[in-house]
């Protein structure tokens, strides 16, 4: 099964009332991307923990030393470490504190998968990966606020995605977590959900807008404003506070991540 086709199969299984979120990682972000285009009013929010847009180039398959580690039937602690966790002893510290609390419990564990359930799954991987400019500009469809979040060191998907993920939605933001891999949820647990909590309580921030500026003399009637061509970023929160066009002159349209300034910040 593709990931496609798992979103579009997941729309049967999933009732939010009143609007909800969607908060996957991996894979399952996959499929939450195919969910929040399939059908929209299903999610309020978007969190995206170490994902990829779909046909994003080098995307078609893991590294080798990926592949090594947990392309397996067996995977043994110090491979799972490797892909999840990076090199240095405070991350392998966190690593090893998480694996012991996930077998800490001994009973109603969730059924193990078995190893054709996990070749599936890296072939809804690879299919997700192969390289297709038009499939890459769907995700902007997505209009929702979105966060994206991944780890620095993140062997099994390259940190560079997240940033073009959030590069071509609309309403994202992008947070990378440091010192950390594909398991960065795992080792950064407390700031990830409180970063979370505040991506789902904080009021809709930044969109694209055009900014209006007085008509030139003699151009249009007294009092009367005419668009200006040059746009800036503007908080629907704190609607008279914009940054300053000339903050954006450097910024590729098609890559804003940052958020509407606040009172408490300082604008240049």
């Amino acid at each position: 099964m593709t990931a496609s086709a798992a979103g579009a199969g997941s729309v049967h299984m999933i009732v939010l009332p009143g609007g909800g979120y969607a908060e996957h990682a991996s894979i399952g972000s996959f499929v939450a991307q195919e969910v929040t285009l399939i059908r929209p009013a299903i999610a309020r929010r978007v969190v995206l923990a170490s994902s990829a847009p779909q046909g994003a180039a080098g995307m078609h398959g893991w590294a080798p030393g990926v592949i090594g580690a947990v392309g397996t039937p067996l995977t043994s602690p110090e491979e799972y470490l490797d892909v999840f966790f990076a090199r240095s002893d405070p991350s392998r510290q966190a690593g090893q504190a998480a694996l012991k609390h996930m077998y800490a419990r001994n009973q109603d564990r969730d059924t193990s998968t078995n190893w054709a359930t996990r070749q599936a799954q890296y072939d809804a991987v690879c299919n997700w990966g192969v390289p297709d400019h038009a499939a890459l500009q769907r995700v902007s469809a997505i209009k929702h606020p979105v966060f994206v979040a991944n780890g620095d060191s993140d062997p099994m998907i390259l940190p560079h995605y997240s940033y073009l993920l959030a590069g071509l939605i609309p309403q994202a933001k992008v947070k990378i977590y440091p010192d950390a891999a594909h398991g960065f949820l795992f080792q950064h647990h407390a700031e990830f959900a409180a970063d979370v909590e505040a991506f789902l309580s904080a009021p809709r921030w930044s969109r694209e807008v055009c900014l209006p500026r007085p008509a030139e003399s003699g151009s249009q009637g007294a009092g009367q404003q005419r668009s200006d061509p040059s746009c800036g970023l503007i908080d629907e929160h704190f609607p008279r506070l914009a940054i300053p066009r000339q903050a954006l002159r450097n910024v590729r349209r098609t890559s804003i991540f940052m958020h509407a300034a606040r009172p408490d910040e300082a604008v240049a």
